[in-house]
């Protein structure tokens, strides 16, 4: 994929009766991977996953007129989900991102509380991150966000910072 530096990956579940807590975690996850103070990245994709097959993909290339509160946002996925694609956000097959998900031109991040602390890694160049799932694939590496609480957009966020060449440290 030209241009893109940064690919953010995960599974969210759905059911009937968290679907606001989902619309929420959404537009928070985009809001994390794509926000700069006066810009949106245009180097980051984000990725995803639902239970049935499908996954939500938004593109920083792309996406354009996007406003990062909770009711503009909603409006946005919305219509994304129900036209199927809007500018930088569109809906496709899980199995269409398999090739991506595995792409050894990647370096590839997996969180997981069982890894290596983050504070101690040094920041790779085109990376995809797996938030809450593992993948075997040749270049990659565990890395742990302690204390293990943090929500995916947290996550996002100081992972985005720490490739940005930010601080990351805690005790």
């Amino acid at each position: 994929m030209s241009c893109i530096n940064r690919i953010f990956i995960f599974n969210i579940k759905t059911t009937s009766t968290n679907i606001k807590n989902v619309i929420h975690e959404i537009v928070d996850s985009i809001n994390a991977s794509l926000l700069l103070s006066h810009s949106l990245r245009n180097d980051t994709l984000l990725i995803i996953k639902f239970d049935d097959e499908v996954a939500l993909k938004v593109d920083g290339r792309f996406l354009k007129g996007y406003r990062p509160d909770l009711q503009s946002a909603k409006g946005l996925i919305l219509k994304a989900i129900v036209k199927g694609r809007v500018k930088g956000l569109w809906l496709v097959k899980e199995r269409d991102i398999k090739p991506l998900e595995y792409n050894e031109e990647y370096y590839h991040i997996i969180v997981d509380k069982t890894g290596k602390p983050l504070k101690n890694e040094k920041p790779p160049g085109k990376t995809i991150v797996h938030l809450n799932y593992n993948v075997e694939v040749k270049k990659s590496i565990k890395v742990s966000l302690t204390p293990n609480i943090y929500t995916i957009p947290q996550k996002i966020i100081i992972i985005n910072n720490w490739l940005d060449g930010g601080v990351v440290s805690w005790s």
